[in-house]
């Protein structure tokens, strides 16, 4: 899970470099590709999670492990619905045309995507690695 993490955000890194670079018009069909892969792996990560972590957590003995459980997988609801809806939103065309929207929703699905790694890799993975 912390490698798909890695994964993730590696991807997410390359993307905001193009952002930053200022070359995200001429580059839209590289970004959008790489959101494909993004989206991809982001989908599997949630997956795993959905059907196997947070069921496993819901079952353990310790009630605070389960209690983190049911906080984060109903917390990530609406991470997803949000990245869901910024995936299908920009397509090539839509983030040549607005470069700089583009910019301004990345960052904000980004930093809240990299706030949920953080939280996960700090309080509910190592409940995992304990249970």
């Amino acid at each position: 899970m912390r490698q798909q993490h890695n994964e993730i955000l590696g991807i997410a890194g390359k993307i905001a470099e193009i952002i930053r670079s200022g070359r995200t018009a001429q580059e839209a069909t590289t970004i959008r590709n790489a959101l494909n892969t993004f989206g991809g792996k982001l989908t599997v990560h949630l997956a795993m999670e959905d059907k196997a972590v947070y069921p496993a957590l819901a079952r353990h003995a310790d009630p605070r492990v389960r209690q983190v459980a049911q906080k984060y997988a109903t917390e990530m609801g609406g991470l997803v619905n949000t990245v869901k809806d910024y995936l299908a939103h920009w397509q090539a065309k839509r983030i040549e045309a607005d470069p700089q929207g583009f910019a301004q929703a990345t960052q904000g699905v980004f930093s809240a995507l990299a706030a949920r790694v953080a939280a996960e890799n700090k309080e509910l993975y190592p409940l995992v690695d304990q249970a």
